[in-house]
């Protein structure tokens, strides 16, 4: 009996899922440095030009943002109230 009990245990181990593999995943930063870098200039030279993300794409605390469009110079970006899924952010011409 200790035999078969022993076999039905092995089985039962052979039979998990392998781990799935984790998908990479943009941060913030890069998500936000790639869509400025494939903006035309005449679009870089507006007044106000309005970013839209959608929050989905950004899995980070509050102010995390803010940090972000500093970083990449955008000394003066304003955040719109959060307004459903997506996130608004204008940003003045200064670069």
């Amino acid at each position: 009996m200790n035999g078969f009990l022993e076999h039905s245990l092995c089985a039962k181990r052979e039979k998990t899922p392998p781990p799935v593999p984790k998908v990479y995943k943009p941060t913030p930063y890069e998500i936000v440095k790639e869509w400025w870098d494939q903006q035309p200039d005449e679009v870089k030279q507006r007044s106000y030009l309005t970013m839209h993300f959608f929050m989905r794409d950004f899995d980070t605390a509050p102010g995390t943002m803010g940090k972000i469009l500093y970083e990449l110079g955008f000394k003066k970006a304003r955040i719109c109230p959060n307004d459903g899924p997506h996130q608004r952010v204008w940003i003045p011409p200064e670069m």
